[in-house]
């Protein structure tokens, strides 16, 4: 229950992250400091922000969405198990060979 509890608080945690480094930090590019400046004297200003500086960084996420899909599909092909598994088969028998390339968290892999 304890370990469920501390897993939904990393996730919790990790939203926050993605929402502040992948969102923010691209909208507000590289003047933080002008940025920070401007926000403290009108907080009500951050919609603003967004809207005029959000357009201008969507070849970023035009770019991270279809990264996300590569990496999701190179996970699926198990190509490095399958290097793995060519490069053991050389130096031990098959059935060891197989065992020594699976990875070592097969839960995660969804083996």
């Amino acid at each position: 229950k304890a370990e469920a509890w501390v897993q939904h608080r990393i996730q919790a945690w990790y939203f926050y992250f993605q929402v502040v480094f992948v969102l923010l930090v691209t909208a507000i590019g590289s003047s933080l400091m002008k940025t920070a400046e401007q926000l403290a004297e009108h907080p009500t200003m951050i919609f603003s922000l967004l809207a005029e500086t959000l357009p201008l960084a969507t070849h970023f996420y035009l770019n991270y969405l279809p990264l996300q899909w590569v990496t999701h599909a190179q996970n699926m092909m198990r190509i490095a198990q399958v290097f793995k598994f060519k490069a053991f088969s050389a130096l031990y028998e098959e059935s060891q060979a197989k065992e020594l390339s699976e990875p070592e968290d097969q839960d995660y892999y969804g083996i």
